[in-house]
């Protein structure tokens, strides 16, 4: 923990890459009819597959810099959030990101987004699962990346050396290419990540089903029932892929009703 965001392993850091190159040379009016193209390409409820991810990244790369690294990290665009949510008074996560983002002073505007990665992805998220995991086994994690002197040492290397157009963790990797056979050093990196899409069309159809009926979404007073279920029915038929928002979806739902239901 905290290599990914010291040297910008992230694929999101790669986009921030190409989003600059792409608005620099395209025309608004083509950008526009690229992501129309795009999102008419089928939907395959694959990890990460490359429907999906130039979807996203088209999708994206119309907002600001701060926002499009927001959208690719989140679940839903802030127009779905304003049609999904009944409080219009809660604070839209892109709106607090913005904000946060143009408060900070670094000449790099990637050095805005790992650290916003670091407040809020790493800080706020890893590293409390991370602990919680370990210590409910008796385990005492370490994580050597967050070091203070290497923390330190990372912060202030210059872009080019954690990134390019070609390569993230550029000076990480070098500092153990002669440690590692080569096919380690050069397998490309993947993320543990969950197969939602699937599951939310399989083993977990019926819990889905459970927390998003009418009467009990009527109930509790959160969600537009009518927005919600247009998401599910757009995953169902493959027309947009909404497996992280859904699952996500349920887990608050599980949570909320553990805590809150009478």
């Amino acid at each position: 923990d905290g290599g990914d965001e010291l040297f910008n392993a992230y694929e999101t850091h790669g986009a921030y890459l190409y989003r600059k190159l792409y608005r620099k040379y395209t025309t608004e009016s083509l950008r526009e009819l690229l992501r129309k193209a795009a999102n008419l390409l089928p939907v395959k409820h694959k990890k990460l597959s490359y429907d999906f991810l130039l979807k996203r990244f088209l999708n994206g790369a119309q907002y600001s810099c701060a926002q499009a690294h927001i959208y690719w990290r989140h679940t839903l665009d802030p127009e779905r959030i304003d049609q999904l949510l009944l409080n219009h008074d809660v604070l839209c996560p892109y709106e607090d990101i913005e904000s946060f983002f143009s408060q900070l002073n670094y000449t790099s505007d990637l050095d805005k987004i790992s650290h916003i990665d670091l407040k809020y992805f790493l800080y706020g998220d890893l590293l409390f699962k991370n602990d919680r995991m370990m210590l409910a086994h008796s385990v005492e994690s370490r994580f050597p990346f967050l070091d203070r002197e290497l923390f330190e040492f990372a912060q202030r290397l210059p872009d080019s050396y954690r990134i390019n157009l070609f390569q993230r963790r550029i000076v990480q990797k070098e500092a153990v290419r002669s440690l590692l056979p080569p096919r380690i050093y050069k397998r490309p990196g993947f993320g543990i990540e969950i197969p939602n899409s699937k599951w939310i069309l399989g083993e977990f159809q019926d819990v889905l089903e459970y927390y998003s009926e009418k009467s009990l979404i009527i109930k509790q007073n959160l969600f537009n029932f009518d927005s919600l279920v247009k998401i599910i029915n757009e995953h169902k038929t493959k027309k947009i892929d909404h497996g992280r928002f859904l699952w996500t979806f349920i887990v608050f739902q599980a949570w909320y009703f553990k805590n809150f239901s009478n």
